[in-house]
């Protein structure tokens, strides 16, 4: 899926299906005809590239997912600390809910038995070498934290890396509920999380040091 490889016109279409869930539209009554309207490309062009419509949707989400990523490793390794790191990440991650939902349709559609979710199944399977889902992300950055003695402990960081997914998770469900009610304070919260992870990681480091000494 890299964006080099892809050709301009189903990038674009990538980018009209966003446009799209960015609008709030039903991609279920949404034509191929519109979404090639959209783009700017006949009707014809769409099936030089895909089979039908939830073949693109599910692409779409992925190169979504995948711009998202990269925009994440480009910001957080501008960071020194972890603490620092998971505030760009949670900014990012506001930032894109108020932008699009792609991130949400993206878990839900996944997990989801529709043709769409069959099929987002079969593209995160094809390309899991390239690392450009969000897990990989957070993976990378806490084996960055650890001291390269540690790194051998594979549960450990998978443990680490999934503690960081569903706090960020949570993050994103809460401020997708919160907008505009009284008394809802993301920055406590955000602080709350970042801190939340920086003693995690700094008890595991700790434990492992102690087991190192008495082994």
């Amino acid at each position: 899926m890299n964006k080099k490889e892809m050709s301009p016109k189903v990038i674009a279409l990538y980018q009209a299906i966003v446009g799209l869930f960015e609008e709030g539209a039903d991609m279920s009554v949404v034509t191929v005809s519109e979404i090639a309207v959209r783009a700017g490309i006949g009707k014809g062009t769409v099936y030089e590239y895909f089979s039908n419509k939830e073949e693109m949707i599910a692409g779409a989400l992925y190169y979504s997912m995948e711009e998202l990523c990269n925009n994440l490793r480009e910001k957080i390794w501008q960071k020194d600390t972890l603490y620092d790191k998971m505030m760009q990440i949670l900014l990012i991650m506001e930032e894109q809910m108020k932008a699009t939902n792609s991130f949400l349709h993206l878990l839900h559609m996944k997990e989801s038995s529709s043709e769409i979710g069959r099929r987002m199944k079969e593209i995160v399977e094809e390309h899991k070498e390239e690392k450009n889902f969000i897990t990989d992300v957070f993976h990378e950055m806490i084996e960055a934290e650890i001291a390269p003695g540690l790194r051998g402990d594979t549960d450990g960081i998978t443990y680490l890396t999934l503690t960081v997914f569903s706090r960020v998770l949570c993050y994103i469900m809460y401020i997708s509920d919160c907008t505009g009610k009284p008394g809802m304070n993301p920055s406590v919260i955000k602080e709350l999380i970042c801190q939340g992870i920086c003693d995690d990681v700094n008890s595991y480091k700790e434990k492992k040091r102690w087991e190192s000494v008495i082994s």
